[in-house]
């Protein structure tokens, strides 16, 4: 390896990854979530350059710490566009779907140009730091409202699963947070625009997902998933395309099913259907693609593992962009361009993946993570796409 990043024992070190080249260098920065990190939580930023030069890194030879929040902060890490005209990105951490464990969650938003700066940033540091009720979700940094400013979604009020029959509950809230509100201070889920579920158990906001201008009209869409929605399965799961445009004119807040330009439904019993977090262009046409996943439900797996129960057999698929630019509703097991099965039952096949062109020809390719398989082991699968060669 040219690099290793290592946590301590009880920080499960890695729960989320972002990267980026923040201080364009040519060298990416990487963003390393994680729980009571230090015994306090948050997420280490490790300098492109330092990681370049290969070695062994730790908590201590971080570039620097973001430490506000709580101990669960961290779960979730992502980058997003300058918010602060400061022309540097800025960095998000956030509990994710572990927010069900704390009483008050949030989710922090610190100025990339400080964290380059190196040392400890805590929450009175933070650009913003958006209070979310109690059962986060997802963050993504995406410019929603194409105004050239950095902006946030993330997932709130999402509801709770009880691991010991996989029961759900919770309709959930998805918030778009404009970043020209964050000019310091605390944000609450009422000074945002926000979508809500159509009805328990949605938990809307658990995933979520961004394509950059599927239709073309200048601004991205956001994909929100409902993770018990009941469409085609019992909690089969149903992700909403929502257009950016859509949401400058929203109402304060507005039914999902409303605010929706189109959806796709899973079909797979438990499997609560959720998008990747971004989209790929994978047969070379210039236009985004996407990528969804069954995974199952991580609280409901652990369960099945410790008892020996039976859970899902995860699925992933591959969609078109101009199924998507269709709208209406697509079945996502009806006419997938491709589909990836799981080897074992309740190994969260597609619970993380990445699209990136990792071979540079033109075509995106797939990493797909099954984080449970192998008796929770794990594995990661490399994906090289080949749709430009003839057989």
């Amino acid at each position: 390896y040219l690099a290793m990043i290592d946590g301590q024992a009880g920080e499960y070190f890695g729960s989320d990854l972002a990267v980026g080249d923040m201080d364009g260098d040519g060298y990416e920065e990487v963003l390393v979530g994680g729980i009571l990190l230090f015994g306090e939580g948050g997420a280490f930023l490790y300098d492109g350059v330092a990681l370049a030069g290969g070695g062994d890194f730790t908590g201590t030879n971080r570039s620097a710490w973001l430490k506000g929040g709580d101990v669960y902060t961290g779960v979730d890490v992502a980058i997003m566009a300058d918010a602060d005209d400061d022309g540097v990105v800025e960095l998000i951490s956030g509990p994710g779907y572990l927010g069900e464990l704390v009483n008050s969650p949030s989710v922090m938003v610190y100025s990339g140009v400080e964290a380059l700066g190196g040392g400890t940033l805590t929450a009175v540091d933070a650009l913003a730091q958006i209070n979310i009720t109690k059962n986060g979700g997802q963050s993504l940094g995406v410019d929603w409202n194409a105004d050239g400013i950095g902006d946030l979604v993330t997932g709130h009020n999402t509801g709770t699963v009880n691991v010991d029959d996989g029961s759900i509950s919770g309709i959930g809230e998805f918030l778009f947070v404009d970043g020209a509100d964050m000019t310091g201070g605390s944000l609450k889920a009422t000074d945002t625009t926000r979508v809500y579920g159509d009805a328990s158990p949605a938990r809307i906001g658990i995933h979520a997902g961004v394509l950059e201008d599927v239709d073309g009209n200048g601004y991205p869409e956001i994909l929100v998933s409902a993770y018990g929605h009941d469409g085609l399965g019992t909690q089969a799961g149903r992700v909403y395309i929502i257009d950016g445009e859509f949401m400058t004119t929203a109402d304060e807040s507005t039914n999902v099913e409303d605010a929706a330009i189109g959806t796709i439904d899973g079909s797979v019993d438990y499997g609560h259907l959720m998008p990747s977090e971004r989209g790929g262009d994978f047969d070379g046409d210039g236009l985004e693609d996407t990528l969804v996943h069954h995974p199952g439900d991580i609280g409901w797996v652990h369960a099945a593992l410790l008892q020996g129960q039976s859970g899902v057999n995860g699925r992933s698929y591959v969609l078109w962009n101009e199924d998507l630019v269709a709208g209406g509703s697509i079945d996502a097991d009806a006419n997938p361009e491709m589909v990836l099965k799981s080897k074992e039952d309740d190994d969260l096949l597609g619970w993380t993946s990445v699209i990136s062109d990792l071979d540079d020809d033109g075509l995106d390719d797939i990493v797909i993570a099954a984080p449970a398989a192998s008796s929770a082991a794990g594995n990661v699968w490399t994906l090289v796409n080949h749709l430009d060669e003839e057989y």
